[in-house]
Parts: structure tokens; sequence; C-alpha cells
């Protein structure tokens, strides 16, 4: 059996994004347990399109990788304050950031496959680097799923990026 060649990666778009306040549900995950993050969503999908200081209706995975292994992983809304929100919801700030932006092409299941790719084929050879930590009231995720109006969670289709935080 020959391996599989890895999907060949479009070029990103580049924009900035000022600072983002993200609300959601978030867990611990490692490779053998990655494919709990569908309950995390399922337990926060009644909470989407509900928050009284939501900015919009799009949705975000929030990842953040640990040197201690594994990554926490958030479900959220970006939302334009903390008044108000649930408390079962956990808040995460993000300073202002400038992302690599890579359209995931395929079902919403593939993204480690794009995420995989972005990290071992672009970001391996790319002259980005990814930021620093600016203080400890902000969080750089290491990346950022985001599911557009475009998607369809009953198909798991259509509208999602992969954004990744860059520097010069």
């Amino acid at each position: 059996m020959t391996a599989q060649p890895a999907p060949q990666m479009e070029s990103p778009r580049f924009e900035n994004e000022n600072a983002t306040i993200f609300a959601g549900l978030r867990g611990h995950y490692t490779g053998s347990t990655v494919a709990e993050i569908a309950k995390l969503w399922r337990e926060f999908a009644p909470t989407l399109g509900k928050l009284p200081v939501q900015v919009d209706s799009v949705a975000y995975g929030v990842v953040e990788y640990r040197a201690t292994g594994g990554f926490d992983y958030m479900c959220a809304m970006e939302v334009s304050g903390v008044e108000g929100l649930p408390e079962n919801l956990v808040v995460c700030k993000a300073p202002p950031l400038r992302y690599a932006k890579f359209q995931h092409h395929g079902h919403v299941s593939k993204i480690p496959e794009t995420v995989s790719t972005i990290f071992q084929q672009w970001m391996s050879t790319s002259v980005y680097a990814a930021p620093v930590s600016i203080d400890a009231t902000h969080h750089i995720p290491t990346l950022v799923e985001f599911y557009g109006r475009e998607f369809d969670p009953q198909t798991g289709m259509g509208g999602m990026e992969v954004w990744v935080p860059v520097r010069d």
C-alpha cells in the first residue's frame, strides 16, 4: 500500500483581526481523544445564536497546544463582553492578531488533515513565525477554526477556514 500524498495547500490570505473575546466550552484533548471534540460541540450547540452579547452568527474552534502535551479546544462564539454570559462558559481574550487564513474544503472531520498540512508544509517553509504571548490576560491561539454562515452542521460541509496567527 503506497502512502497518500499530502493535500495540496492553497496559498492563504492574510488579514488582521481586532482583539477578540471568545466565549464557549473548553476541553483538553490528545491525539487519542480528539474524536471527543464532537461531543463538546453537541453540548455547545444549544448555546449557538443565543448569547446576549454575541457579535455574529459564526462559530469558532479555538485551539491552544500545550507544551505539557495535548491541546485545549474551545467551541466558541465571539462576544462583545462577558456580562450576562451563562456561568458554564469560559472566556478567552485574544489580542489583535495577523492571521494566515486557509480555506478548508471537504467534510469538517477532515480539518485535522488541513491543519497537519499547514504546519508540516506551509509553516515549515514559511517566512512567517508564530507570535509570542503578550501578557497573562490575553491568549494567542495556536490556530482558530472558523465556521462561517455557509457552514451546515447537519452535513458538516461548507464555509470553513483554518486561521493561523503569524508575525512577519
